[in-house]
């Protein structure tokens, strides 16, 4: 579907948890396509629930991640 409509950002939403396999397939679809791939679990949506602005602080914390896969982007130590 983000193909179809020319997307190029994916967020993937659960009131579970995200699995290791989920996080592989989509750290290797980023790796070879435009798309970026932004995780929201349980633990999350409980915290934007309890405090609606920290959903910018999260969609920033998976953007660092997408940037560090995509190699834009390297955390100073």
């Amino acid at each position: 579907m983000a193909f179809h409509l020319k997307s190029n950002v994916i967020l993937a939403l659960t009131t579970g948890r995200i699995g290791t396999d989920a996080i592989k397939y989509a750290n290797s679809i980023m790796k070879s396509t435009n798309l970026n791939i932004l995780f929201l679990d349980s633990k999350d949506l409980v915290k934007v629930i309890e405090n609606p602005s920290k959903i910018s602080l999260i969609i920033y914390e998976q953007s660092k991640r997408v940037m560090e896969i995509k190699s834009l982007f390297k955390e100073r130590e």
